[in-house]
């Protein structure tokens, strides 16, 4: 055997090793640079940090009905956070009609709730929950009232001087409404003992403590009662009732059967 060859083959060993030695120092120096565990075969070990991930890591149970992945913190912090710098935080989708893409639900007791909606800016217009739909049957966000007596489908507060607890907007085209009530309770100011009184059927109910209760406001009419197809009054009422009749006549119920025609 040559000089020449017993040289070459010492070359190759030790390139060999040095490349093994590379590998290894470089696998020490940065753990948390990988693909992901789906592309480079690596397990995810609890607290490793991952930050050159450049593919999904994608999970699917096709088995059972089970939770695919449950998270639980007990000690008070956070289950689960996600932000993102320029997208969305979290994305939750169904493909299902009548389930939820995301849902919060609430066991601790009165005072909680099921889903926070939340935005730190101070200035501008900012939304904490904003609600999209694209049918003209839809509804951006929907409250849903299930008690066997009372509750609140949707609830709006405002702490503040000017404040509004709920408002309705509506600006594309002249036929759009702004707010259509059919079960809506409005309140401003606030009374210790107050209860609404029982009024059922309505659409509208708005309480001014200290104020007024309805404020319209119009170009073209600050109020607008819609005319019944009857030819007069109904045969009785409550104290403060007003009915336009057919003909356009504007009844005021004094309470029972008493009516007296105002216009």
């Amino acid at each position: 055997m040559s000089a020449d060859s017993v040289r070459s083959r010492r070359a190759l060993l030790t390139g060999a090793v040095g490349a093994v030695a590379a590998t290894s120092v470089a696998s020490v120096a940065a753990p948390g640079r990988a693909l992901a565990a789906s592309d480079d075969g690596r397990i995810i070990h609890v607290g490793d940090s991952f930050g050159d991930v450049r593919s999904v890591t994608f999970l699917q149970n096709t088995m059972t009905s089970d939770l695919l992945l449950q998270l639980n913190a007990s000690g008070g912090g956070v289950g689960l956070q996600a932000y993102s710098t320029s997208d969305v935080g979290v994305f939750g989708s169904s493909q299902s009609g009548s389930a939820a893409g995301v849902e919060g639900a609430n066991s601790s007791g009165a005072g909680g709730y099921g889903v926070e909606g939340r935005t730190d800016v101070t200035t501008g217009e900012t939304w904490g929950v904003y609600g999209h739909m694209q049918s003209p049957d839809g509804a951006g966000v929907f409250g849903y009232a299930k008690a066997a007596t009372g509750g609140m489908g949707v609830y709006g507060e405002a702490d503040t001087a000017m404040g509004v607890g709920v408002r309705g907007l509506a600006w594309d085209g002249d036929g759009a409404t702004g707010m259509f009530g059919t079960g809506v309770l409005g309140s401003s100011g606030s009374h210790p003992n107050f209860r609404p009184a029982p009024l059922p059927n309505t659409g509208v109910y708005g309480i001014g403590f200290g104020g007024r209760g309805l404020v319209g406001q119009g170009d073209k009419a600050q109020l607008k009662l819609v005319p019944s197809t009857a030819t007069s009054h109904p045969p009785s009422g409550q104290r403060g009732d007003l009915f336009v009749d057919k003909s356009g006549r504007l009844w005021f119920c004094k309470g029972g059967t008493t009516w007296k025609p105002l216009a």
